[in-house]
């Protein structure tokens, strides 16, 4: 994993990195280098509730970066590329720059470093993420055991997992998420209810979203639910509130009524772990209220 950045590293101390980029510069060499960024961490120290796994550069070093690229290549966008695709000619020492899946710091902090420099872009957007305020599966799995409260969460359905919260919470993360890539993308998504619902010691299977009787046992009948299209915020509430994402108005505010009862300071005799808790149902249930959701 740290391979790179130490060859990077001794190339940089010394010297061997210039002399490499000077001497691609005069030969001016037929193909396309492509760096690709997603996003850039949080402004001001701020905690990330996120996957920091897709923090590709900090913005100093971004800014440094687009510096270096404008001196020594010439940058391509969309327009050169698809006249590239067209028959036409890619200038000597081409390379460009991309923007994968839409993140909103690539137009809030990366395009105004861009505009700077002078230096063009490419953005790819994930456009119904952002027409249905969706948050990406990483993202969430990254949310979720960020902000668990347990030591550990066991699933057994649609498979078997077992996540350590003890110790390296982000080795956690990590882990989770290669378990999941592997996984089809319905028992992503049952899984991720799972963990939603397991991580504050519920059932794991609880009522996750079973459109399709997946985990419907012998007799049992499947419940239609309308899909929703939540907001980010809202995602969040109902994750909170270990809900899943079509959770009917019954079973957002028996969770609601339940999670108050369970974390109120009477019951835990103060406990600081518990108020801070009843702190989050209760703004979470707030974004659903205001919302129109209970």
């Amino acid at each position: 994993m740290f391979k790179r950045p130490q060859l990077a590293h001794a190339l940089h101390a010394t010297g061997a990195l210039r002399a490499i980029l000077q001497l691609r510069e005069r030969l001016a060499p037929p193909w396309l280098s492509i760096l690709t960024y997603h996003r850039f961490p949080p402004a001001h120290d701020a905690s990330e509730p996120f996957d920091d796994g897709v923090v590709d550069a900090t913005l100093e070093k971004f800014e440094h970066q687009v510096a270096c690229l404008k001196k020594h290549f010439n940058v391509v966008g969309i327009d050169e590329l698809c006249a590239f695709a067209r028959g036409g000619k890619l200038p000597p020492n081409p390379a460009a720059i991309t923007f994968d899946d839409g993140y909103l710091s690539a137009y809030e902090n990366a395009l105004p470093i861009l505009k700077r420099h002078d230096c063009k872009a490419i953005f790819f957007i994930a456009t119904s993420f952002i027409d249905e305020r969706r948050v990406y599966w990483w993202d969430r799995v990254a949310y979720l055991l960020r902000h668990c409260t347990r030591d550990e969460i066991r699933i057994d359905r649609p498979f078997s997992m077992h996540i350590d919260c003890r110790a390296d919470r982000g080795r956690s993360i990590r882990r989770t998420l290669q378990i999941l890539n592997a996984c089809s993308m319905e028992n992503r998504a049952h899984a991720l209810d799972a963990i939603a619902r397991a991580r504050m010691g519920q059932s794991p299977l609880g009522s996750v979203g079973d459109s399709h009787a997946m985990f419907a046992e012998d007799g049992d009948t499947a419940v239609r639910r309308p899909e929703r299209h939540l907001t980010r915020l809202q995602i969040m509430a109902m994750d909170t509130l270990q809900l899943a994402h079509n959770a009917t108005l019954i079973e957002i505010k028996a969770r609601y009524k339940e999670l108050v009862k369970r974390f109120h300071p009477d019951a835990n005799g103060g406990d600081r772990g518990a108020e801070e808790r009843l702190k989050q149902v209760i703004k979470a249930y707030g974004v659903l209220r205001a919302s129109g959701m209970t």
